[in-house]
């Protein structure tokens, strides 16, 4: 965090503080995982009870999203559709998610891509 964000503390420490002073719900950390494919395997299951999403920037937050999950976030592709870490027990669901998702999804493949079925391909192995 320090040296991609510029965040200058302990980010967890100061987020677990936070949401610690606006809720009494228990939270779960999930630590950060250089392999995305083992980090996402686990985190449906995560989800399945969750009441928000908190991170700073993560993939993990359109999963949320895309799971029905309301999400708190700091920065990065969903910040916006979220709410501050202090503000977790006022979760907001945007009502415009259809558009983030598929502008998020332009941004993901090439025209050549999209016409070569690379992305068909992509969307079909996530279901």
């Amino acid at each position: 965090m320090r040296d991609v964000a510029g965040w200058k503390n302990d980010w967890l420490s100061e987020a677990v503080r936070t949401m610690a002073l606006a809720s009494n719900r228990r939270f779960k950390i999930r630590n950060w995982d250089r392999d995305k494919i083992r980090a996402m395997a686990t985190l449906k299951d995560d989800l399945k009870h969750a009441w928000i999403l908190a991170t700073y920037s993560s993939a993990a937050s359109v999963t949320a999203l895309l799971e029905g999950i309301p999400v708190a976030c700091c920065a990065g592709a969903c910040y916006g559709m979220g709410v501050r870490l202090i503000d977790i027990e006022q979760p907001i669901f945007p009502k415009d998610r259809e558009r983030f998702f598929g502008v998020l999804a332009d941004a993901q493949w090439t025209i050549e891509e999209m016409r070569n079925g690379t992305a068909w391909r992509a969307l079909s192995m996530t279901n």
